[in-house]
């Protein structure tokens, strides 16, 4: 219950600091910023899958992978 709590306070408090952020930012770094986060989310998300293909129990013939 508490974990719920203070992810609550962290949304909101985060919430409130980036809409106040964005007012002072410029049109440029707030761009710059979104695709930033969009390049660390895939790669974050290529990484994950490239860890995690050796334990798929999913097989395709023609992409083979060797040991």
């Amino acid at each position: 219950m508490i974990g719920t709590i203070v992810n609550v306070i962290a949304i909101v408090a985060g919430s409130v600091i980036g809409g106040t952020l964005k007012r002072v930012m410029s049109e440029r770094v707030s761009s710059t910023l979104f695709t930033a986060m969009g390049v660390a989310a895939m790669v974050l998300g290529i990484n994950s899958a490239v860890q995690n293909m050796s334990n798929s129990s999913y097989r395709c013939s023609s992409l083979q992978v060797l040991p």
